[in-house]
C-alpha cells in the first residue's frame, strides 16, 4: 500500500498524538473495532487508508500496527482482522 505525501501526513499526525497523549479524541480517526481471538482490535484510519493494531500486553503505552489496507466501504472483510490477529500473534510470539 502506497500513501502519497498528504495522506501519509496525516496518518503520523493521528500516531503522533496517540503516542503523545495514549488516546486520540477523535472517533472518525481512532476507534475500537472490538475483540477477536483475544485481541482488542483498533483502527486508524484516514479516508480510505485503515491501520488496524492493537495496545501491547508487554509495554505501556505501545501501539502495534498488525494490518494496513485501503477499503472503501465502513465495515471491514472477516479476512481482514484475520490477517491482523495472525500478524499480531506472530509478532508476540517473538
Amino acid at each position: 500500500m502506497q500513501l502519497n505525501q498528504r495522506n501519509r501526513a496525516k496518518i503520523q499526525a493521528v500516531f503522533n498524538r496517540l503516542a503523545s497523549s495514549g488516546r486520540v479524541n477523535s472517533r472518525e480517526r481512532f476507534k475500537k473495532l472490538g475483540e477477536r481471538y483475544g485481541w482488542a482490535l483498533w483502527e486508524v484510519k484516514s479516508f480510505q487508508f485503515r491501520f488496524i493494531g492493537t495496545f501491547s500486553p508487554t509495554r505501556t503505552r505501545e501501539f502495534v500496527v498488525a494490518h494496513g489496507l485501503q477499503k472503501k466501504r465502513d465495515q471491514h472483510r472477516i479476512r481482514d482482522l484475520d490477517v491482523a490477529v495472525n500478524n499480531l500473534n506472530n509478532y508476540f510470539k517473538e
